[in-house]
């Protein structure tokens, strides 16, 4: 049976707050995933011996896997055939005889090492969890995500992780919004937050939700695109003056 958390247990009385609970995006957001994909590529170009330079190796990865996630966002393709076939395409064009699950099961388990906070993250968690239910909502795989989220005991600060491959939908669908609201008892409305440094994923998700949006935007990117979030941020400790305000 799912725990429902009394989110008015989470604010004094007469405390007025627009916000009753956060959602959050995990890589990008909280995370470091390009110094832990950094890492993992090292280690699987030196086991695929290629040949080629590690920034060639690096920057058609980049090419084919970005391509495919995007496929994923689109509903093209499933989180398990992304697994395999974004290495069968890469492998292919870097003339490898390798066998695409064996490649795919070695950069996962890498990937999988590699968990790192992005400035301020640690702190900003600590301050939030006394005073909000969490909620993770994260497009990643399974085998990667657990094992990150194992090492850094985000079951101690998160009221519920939801990751989506286990739940079959990826983000800017609202299937894990649902699912993170009725985890802790609220109906989705713009008492939640969601907080994500993607546009297209997080922000137009949260859209499509009803929820209130932010946008973590550190490298100060123009938006064009048609998402509008409630807020912007460029560190993660502005999100406390957006929460106060």
């Amino acid at each position: 049976m799912a725990l429902v958390f009394d989110t008015r247990a989470f604010f004094t009385q007469g405390e007025l707050m627009s916000t009753r609970a956060i959602f959050f995006d995990a890589d990008g957001t909280l995370l470091d995933f390009n110094k832990a994909e950094k890492e993992a590529l090292i280690k699987l170009n030196k086991w695929m011996s290629t040949g080629h330079s590690l920034s060639d190796f690096t920057r058609t990865y980049h090419e084919v896997n970005t391509k495919m996630w995007m496929e994923l966002e689109e509903g093209q393709i499933t989180a398990e055939e992304l697994k395999t076939q974004r290495f069968y395409r890469f492998a292919k064009i870097m003339n490898s005889n390798r066998d695409a699950q064996e490649l795919s099961d070695f950069y996962l388990a890498a990937l999988g090492e590699g968990h790192f906070y992005l400035k301020d993250a640690p702190e900003l968690l600590h301050t939030l969890g006394n005073r909000y239910p969490l909620v993770m909502v994260t497009n990643g795989l399974s085998l990667v995500q657990q094992a990150r989220f194992k090492a850094l005991e985000f079951d101690k600060i998160f009221h519920k992780i939801l990751i989506s491959e286990e739940v079959g939908s990826a983000k800017p669908e609202t299937e894990m919004f649902k699912r993170g609201a009725e985890a802790i008892g609220m109906p989705l409305g713009s008492e939640i937050l969601m907080v994500g440094d993607s546009l297209t994923s997080d922000i137009a998700g949260g859209i499509a939700a009803g929820i209130s949006t932010c946008w973590f935007n550190p490298d100060r990117w123009e938006n064009a695109s048609p998402f509008k979030p409630d807020y912007e941020i460029s560190n993660l400790m502005e999100l406390l003056e957006v929460l106060e305000s």
